[in-house]
């Protein structure tokens, strides 16, 4: 599931290879409101994104940051109260 600022969307494809972080663009793309920062929720492990893939991120004009799923849904909380443009990807916690 990705939350942005007024809508959810869903994400069922998990894992960062090319055709995950490909449908987690689109997806964060499809969200009607413009997105800056990404906070992906791993569950419990905490995964990396290869850096060509984090460049696909840029390119797209959104910072990314990968954390477990707790810490993901309380920053994702506080920028909210900051009024940025973000979305939280959420894996859920097993």
């Amino acid at each position: 599931m990705i939350v942005g600022l007024t809508t959810t969307v869903t994400w069922e494809h998990k894992t960062f290879d090319q055709e995950g972080v490909d449908q987690l663009i689109d997806a964060v793309k499809s969200l009607p409101d413009p997105v800056e920062v990404l906070l992906i929720g791993c569950g419990d492990n905490l995964m990396f994104l290869p850096e060509h893939l984090r460049q696909m991120f840029r390119e797209a004009g959104i910072s990314v940051d990968l954390m477990n799923t707790g810490a993901a849904c309380r920053t994702f909380n506080v920028l909210m109260t900051e009024e940025r443009r973000a979305a939280v990807a959420l894996i859920a916690v097993d």
